[in-house]
C-alpha cells in the first residue's frame, strides 16, 4: 500500500462501489480484493504518465462485449484521468480484469498468456524454498499475491538490472528472490517496485510462519528465580516465535533432558555440559536480543515441517484452584516494606539483618540462607539498571514457602546493575524460595520481578511505592498468574 499510495486505494474502491450492485454482483471475497489492486496499479501509473505501449495478442471481437464494463469505470475516472486513457489502456484493463476471473470461460483470452507465468512463479516459490529451507509452498496465499503482482507492472522501464536491496534481517532471503526472479523470469521484465513487492510478500510469508511455529525453550540461571523471570519476560517481549518458556536452576541441571528444549538460553556459563545454548544477561541487551532472533530464525526453518501442535493444560479442579488462591494470598500478606538500618555495616551484614528479621517460619536456618544470598551476588550483578533496586534472591532447603519483600537501607550502598553499570542502592526486593518449586511457585515469586520491569511507571513504584501502593498492583499480577494456571 505504501507503494500504490493510499489515495489509489480508496479511490479504486470507490470506483468498484459504484457497479457492486449490478455488474459485478458477484464478484467478492478475494476476486474483489484482487480487482481493487488491479485497478490501484493502473491509476498509480496512470498518474505517473506511465502508458501503456504494448499488450499481447488478443481476439479483438470476443474484447468487445466485455469492454463495456471498462468503459463505463473509466467515465467514472477524474476528468485529469480520463483525458489519458487511450484504447489500449481500455484493453489492457479488460484483459486485466479478466485475469483477476472477473468473466471466465469463452472469453478469458489470457490463459495461455498467464499459463507460463503461473509456471514460473509455483517454480520460484520452490526454487527459494529449497534454498532458504523453509517451506513457502503451504502458504495458500503466496502464489495468488505472487501472480498479482506480476500481472500489474507497477513501474514501466525501470528493470531488475538496477534493483538494489537493503541491508536488513531478510537480507538472505531477499537475494535468494533476486537471484532467482533473474533466472526464471528471462521472458519479461519486472521493474524494482515489482521485485520489492515479491520480497515483501516471500518476508510476509516466513513471518506469518513463524508465528504459527513456536519454539520450547530453556531459561537456565543460578536460582531459576526472579533473573530467570526478567529474561524470561524480555524475551516474550522482544523475539517472536517463542512459545513455552521454563526455567532451570542450576542445582536441577542434572535432571533436565536438554533434548526436550529447542533452545537453551543461560546467564552463566554452561561449556563443562557440552550443550548447545546461548550466554546471555537478563536483561537480554540489544545485541543478545540480534543474536537470540537469529538462533531463533536457524531453529524454526529447523522445524518447519515439524510443528506440533500444543497440548492444553488439563482444567484445575476446585481444590487446586482455591489452594493455588490461598498460596497468593499469603505470599502477598507477607509482602512488607521495611526500613533497616545498615549504617556501618558490610552488604554481608546487611543481609545477615534482614534474613533475621523474617522468621524461623519460613528460613530454618539464617546463616545459611545468608550464605545462598550472597553466594549469588557473587555470580551476576542483580541491581536494577537506573533505580535504586536490587533484586537479590535464592533458593534453599531452609526456606519453606516462597517469600518476598522490600528492605529500604538508610544509608545508600555502591551496587553492580545488570547491565554493569553502578547504582545507588537504596531498596533490596529479598525473594526467597524452596529448593524444589512447582511451575506455579515460580510464577508467584517471578511475578514481582515481572513487574518491575514492566514499564517505567512500575519501576518507580518499586522504588518509592508504600507497601498498600505496591500489594494493590502485585495482587492484580497475581490474580492473572492463578488464571494463567487455571
Amino acid at each position: 500500500m505504501n507503494i500504490l499510495g493510499f489515495e489509489n486505494f480508496t479511490e479504486s474502491y470507490s470506483l468498484i462501489r459504484n457497479f457492486q450492485q449490478n455488474q459485478l454482483s458477484n464478484v467478492q471475497g478475494e476476486q474483489l480484493k484482487r480487482l481493487i489492486v488491479v485497478l490501484a496499479v493502473m491509476l498509480n501509473r496512470l498518474k505517473k504518465r506511465q502508458m501503456i505501449s504494448d499488450l499481447p495478442q488478443f481476439d479483438h471481437n470476443k474484447m468487445l462485449e466485455n469492454q463495456k464494463l471498462t468503459l463505463k469505470i473509466f467515465l467514472k475516472l477524474k476528468p485529469e484521468i480520463k483525458r489519458l486513457i487511450t484504447s489500449l489502456e481500455v484493453n489492457y484493463l479488460t484483459l486485466q480484469m479478466e485475469a483477476v476471473g472477473i468473466r471466465t470461460g469463452q472469453n478469458n483470452v489470457l490463459k495461455d498468456y498467464n499459463l507460463p507465468l503461473s509456471v514460473s512463479a509455483k517454480e520460484l516459490i520452490d526454487q527459494v524454498s529449497r534454498e532458504m529451507g523453509w517451506n513457502f509452498a503451504t502458504d495458500d496465499d503466496l502464489f495468488n499475491e505472487v501472480m498479482l503482482v506480476l500481472e500489474n507492472p507497477l513501474s514501466l522501464g525501470d528493470s531488475t538490472k538496477n534493483g538494489a536491496l537493503t541491508e536488513d534481517e531478510n537480507a538472505d532471503l531477499n537475494i535468494s528472490v533476486l537471484k532467482k526472479i533473474k533466472n526464471l523470469f528471462t521472458e519479461i521484465t519486472l521493474s524494482n517496485q515489482q521485485i520489492k513487492l515479491i520480497q515483501k510478500l516471500f518476508q510476509n510469508a516466513m513471518s506469518t510462519g513463524e508465528k504459527k511455529r513456536s519454539l520450547n525453550v530453556l531459561i537456565v540461571c543460578p536460582n531459576g528465580m526472579s533473573t530467570a523471570q526478567i529474561l524470561k519476560t524480555r524475551l516474550n517481549r522482544r523475539v517472536d516465535g517463542i512459545g513455552k518458556i521454563s526455567v532451570a536452576s542450576t542445582v536441577t541441571l542434572t535432571e533436565l533432558e536438554f533434548d526436550k528444549y529447542d533452545l537453551v538460553l543461560s546467564t552463566i556459563d554452561l561449556s563443562s555440559l557440552h550443550i548447545d545454548y546461548e550466554l546471555v544477561s537478563p536483561l537480554l541487551l540489544n545485541d543478545e536480543v540480534e543474536k537470540v532472533k537469529k538462533k531463533v530464525r536457524e531453529k524454526l526453518i529447523e522445524k518447519s515441517n515439524k510443528v506440533e501442535p500444543k497440548k492444553e493444560d488439563p482444567r484445575l479442579n476446585f481444590d487446586n484452584f482455591y489452594q493455588k488462591t490461598q498460596e497468593a494470598h499469603n505470599f502477598i500478606s507477607e509482602f512488607d516494606v521495611t526500613t533497616v538500618d545498615n549504617n556501618g555495616l558490610t552488604m554481608a551484614e546487611t543481609l545477615l539483618k534482614i534474613v533475621k528479621q523474617i522468621g524461623p517460619e519460613i528460613v530454618l536456618d539464617v546463616n545459611e540462607v545468608t550464605g545462598k544470598l550472597l553466594r549469588r551476588l557473587s555470580v551476576t550483578p542483580v541491581g536494577i539498571p537506573k533505580s535504586n533496586l536490587g533484586l537479590i534472591h535464592t533458593i534453599s532447603a531452609n526456606v519453606t514457602r516462597p517469600y518476598a519483600s522490600i528492605f529500604e537501607l538508610e544509608d545508600t550502598v555502591d551496587f553492580a546493575a545488570m547491565d554493569h553499570s553502578s547504582i545507588q542502592l537504596k531498596r533490596i526486593v529479598l525473594i526467597i524460595g524452596p529448593e524444589q518449586m512447582t511451575e506455579y511457585e515460580n510464577n508467584l515469586v517471578g511475578s514481582i520481578s515481572s513487574l518491575m520491569i514492566q514499564s517505567q511507571a512500575m519501576l518507580d513504584l518499586f522504588n518509592k511505592g508504600t507497601k498498600d501502593q505496591i500489594t494493590d498492583v502485585m495482587g492484580k499480577e497475581l490474580l492473572r498468574v492463578i488464571k494463567a494456571e487455571s
